[in-house]
């Protein structure tokens, strides 16, 4: 994977450590099941594994993160990490709106 599609069409150097932010991100905001650098990085790897091609676009990451997440059991996990994209979807839509 060499390049990533933003939200806005345009294109940006792939970088896998943004995937093992936002899964750290997730499991920092539940309790009861904490996470080690080893499984975030694993979870990271294992999401790059999926991708296929030289580009992807952030939603497709974004959708291989949660499958990732509920594939290896991190459910409350996957479940803030799921809570958080809806609530910047709802951001995201009340911006647009606004603009118009």
């Amino acid at each position: 994977m060499n390049t990533i599609i933003k939200r806005d069409g345009k294109e940006a150097a792939f970088d896998e450590s943004k995937i093992f932010n936002a899964i750290y991100a997730a499991n920092k905001a539940v309790s009861g099941e904490k996470m080690t650098s080893i499984d975030f990085t694993y979870l990271t790897k294992k999401v790059v594994e999926q991708l296929e091609g030289d580009t992807c676009t952030v939603e497709e990451v974004q959708d291989i993160v949660e499958q990732m997440l509920i594939k290896y059991d991190w459910e409350k996990t996957a479940k803030a990490y799921i809570l958080y994209r809806s609530q910047h979807q709802k951001l995201r839509n009340t911006r647009d709106t606004l603009l118009d």
